[in-house]
């Protein structure tokens, strides 16, 4: 994710306060204190499939 780069490198690399960050990007300080602490950006895992499949191509025979 672009902003949590973002985020890391104004931090990190250019010294801004986290609270300053947070006003600029809108982001709770929490939330970028989970981005600091995290090495790997987050990601978004489906863990069940689409509720439709059941309906769409379901085998059936219904039209």
């Amino acid at each position: 994710m672009e902003s949590v780069s973002r985020i890391r490198r104004w931090v990190l690399v250019e010294g801004r306060s986290i609270r300053s960050v947070a006003r600029a990007t809108g982001v709770s300080r929490n939330t970028i204190k989970k981005y600091l602490r995290d090495d790997s950006p987050p990601s978004y895992q489906r863990h069940a499939p689409p509720v439709l499949d059941a309906w769409v191509g379901g085998g059936r025979g219904r039209r």
